[in-house]
């Protein structure tokens, strides 16, 4: 399994933590940016991300800086790939995805297996099959239930869900030039409104114009583990 966690566990909280510049190939197993299997709760976390078109930052071991808008994530496997995680099993809220997913027959772009929750987000990027019989859809390449509400992705994929039609689940497709537009942040920001999670915000200088969650700018990193959960955020 790969990406930041092999598990996230039961009780394990995994809150506004971006994963950028995460590319992963893997053969014949699952990739994801954060985990393979989360059966806790994830809120306000992204993969692929650009955070600022116009910020840079630091590599690992190199001291020439690097804008932030040429960093982005690759996964591809195989067997299961995903943005965020390979198999969901606990709840995923406020999210979204802007890499790129190729080559593994299960893909999705928040969850490959769905057996949980996912509300709220987006995905922009249209993702590529391995083969005509691969299982694939922008939100969930398969779930074993409909629990996936107000998530919009990129009308260039016909479905959100892999083996669920659109009418079945809560999705809607949009046009990446709508997706641009303050108006797409004002319909995330009105599905979560009264849910207490981070607010959504559009600039055209910023994610290359698709909305931002407000956390977005991480200043301050905690980490910690007890009996085996983990609870991040940034």
């Amino acid at each position: 399994m790969s990406g930041l966690f092999g598990v996230i566990g039961s009780n394990g909280v995994v809150s506004n933590v971006a994963v950028i510049d995460f590319d992963y190939e893997s053969i014949g197993d699952m990739a994801s940016g954060f985990a393979g299997i989360n059966r806790g709760t994830m809120i306000g976390c992204k993969s692929g991300v650009n955070i600022s078109n116009a910020a840079t930052t630091f590599l690992y071991g190199s001291d020439e800086p690097v804008a932030i808008s040429s960093l982005d994530s690759e996964i591809n496997a195989s067997n299961i790939a995903s943005g965020l995680v390979a198999i969901n099993e606990g709840t995923i809220q406020n999210v979204y995805q802007t890499g790129v997913i190729s080559g593994a027959d299960t893909a999705g772009g928040i969850a490959a297996i769905n057996n949980g929750t996912l509300q709220y987000g987006y995905n922009n990027k249209a993702l590529e099959a391995a083969s005509a019989d691969s299982k694939v859809g922008s939100i969930v390449g398969e779930s074993n239930n409909t629990n996936i509400s107000d998530f919009w992705f990129a009308d260039s994929m016909k479905k959100a869900c892999g083996n669920l039609e659109n009418s079945e689940i809560q999705v809607t497709p949009i046009k990446l030039q709508e997706m641009r537009k303050s108006t797409f942040a004002d319909a995330l920001n009105a599905a979560i409104e009264g849910q207490g999670l981070a607010a959504w915000t559009q600039s055209s200088d910023k994610n290359e114009g698709y909305p931002l969650l407000e956390s977005s700018v991480v200043v301050q990193r905690t980490l910690t583990s007890t009996s085996g959960n983990v609870s991040i955020s940034g």
